[in-house]
């Protein structure tokens, strides 16, 4: 595959739209995903539960899948596993949403290259295999360096840091 790495302005854009949907959201409250999507609650973004065996989610209707969702998203986190990642991502091809994020903290996260290559194939932005859940005193985003070098920058570069708006 070529050219893995995001560009920045691919993870800014995604950033930029704050009604976002998470696909694979946990129903254990304790989480990882879930305290994920209470994080950026807190920060000003709208997010909209995505998962087929849950009906709620910290208060909030979780939808079956990203077509059912009213009205569209900017774009979709995606929490899943690999396999389950390249339906998720049919799923929005086909409600046309603009841009996807294939979370990765540690191992392989969502990031399957099969999906990677059908978003670029279809003109879908996607950041494959960063983690955006850090959080800085100024109440930015910033990324580890395994995620770091998932968006392309190399030891001793500064990390990006995303300043959320609210």
């Amino acid at each position: 595959m070529a050219n893995r790495h995001a560009p920045l302005e691919t993870v800014e854009d995604f950033l930029s739209h704050k009604r976002i949907a998470m696909a694979g959201v946990s129903r254990n409250p304790a989480s990882f995903s879930v305290k994920l999507s209470e994080e950026l609650c807190h920060r000003g973004y709208d997010v909209v539960p995505v998962n087929p065996n849950v009906d709620e989610v910290q208060g909030r209707r979780c939808f079956e899948r990203g077509q059912d969702i009213q009205p569209p998203v900017g774009g979709v986190l995606l929490m899943t596993s690999p396999k389950a990642t390249e339906s998720v991502v049919n799923d929005c091809l086909e409600a046309k949403v603009p841009r996807v994020w294939m979370h990765r903290a540690t191992g392989k996260g969502s990031v399957s290259a099969e999906a990677v290559e059908l978003c670029r194939g279809r003109g879908m932005a996607v950041v494959a295999g960063a983690c955006c859940s850090y959080r800085t005193p100024r109440g930015s985003i910033a990324f580890t360096d395994s995620s770091a070098r998932s968006l392309g920058i190399t030891h001793g570069e500064r990390l990006p840091i995303i300043a959320l708006r609210r």
